[in-house]
């Protein structure tokens, strides 16, 4: 079980931190951690990383290569306040990783 998730892959601007399951089983995951989350003010680059506590939900598992199955969707959900211009969750589906 991850303690950490980046949830933006290119640009790692959203983490998912410290993550304690409530459930992880073999269908779907669910927990809560700390969203860390880049503010992008001036811009990306130069910007200050802020942390939000958020719900995480994983599911859509897939048999990714021998051995290696992993979940392909991610719903993080801000629990009370999120980022600016930001909506209340976001989705994220994830190809296999690795060869």
């Amino acid at each position: 079980m991850p303690r950490q998730i980046i949830v933006t892959r290119a640009d790692a601007n959203t983490v998912l931190k410290g993550i304690s399951w409530k459930s992880y089983g073999s269908d779907s995951a669910s927990g809560f951690g700390a969203a860390i989350v880049n503010a992008c003010d001036p811009n990306c680059a130069a910007g200050r990383f802020q942390s939000f506590p958020a719900t995480v939900k994983l599911s859509q598992p897939k048999d990714c290569r021998k051995d290696v199955r992993q979940f392909t969707r991610l719903v993080l959900t801000y629990a009370g306040a999120k980022p600016q211009g930001a909506s209340a969750s976001l989705t994220k589906n994830y190809p296999c990783n690795g060869p």
